[in-house]
């Protein structure tokens, strides 16, 4: 099996902290005591980890285009819910 490459997994590690941070998505770290105690590990937040690695393996994808379209589409989304 094909090991993700340092700067890949420092990467993806970045993309899944900057969404947690922001949007509180609790998806699990590809490394680190958080990637080993991912108690939220649910397979919905392992199928969004799965697609950020896939993203960042891929060289032709704009990273920052689609994380910025997420979280475009996600603040609006988020401004639509009524708190009462």
């Amino acid at each position: 099996m094909q090991k993700t490459p340092q700067h890949t997994g420092q990467q993806i590690d970045q993309v899944i902290d900057r969404l947690n941070a922001r949007w509180d998505l609790q998806i699990p770290r590809l490394h680190g005591v958080e990637a080993k105690s991912a108690t939220n590990d649910t397979e919905l937040t392992r199928k969004c980890a799965s697609r950020i690695r896939a993203l960042c393996w891929k060289g032709n994808v704009n990273l920052e285009g689609v994380i910025e379209d997420f979280e475009e589409r996600a603040a609006q989304k988020h401004s639509e819910w009524v708190c009462e």
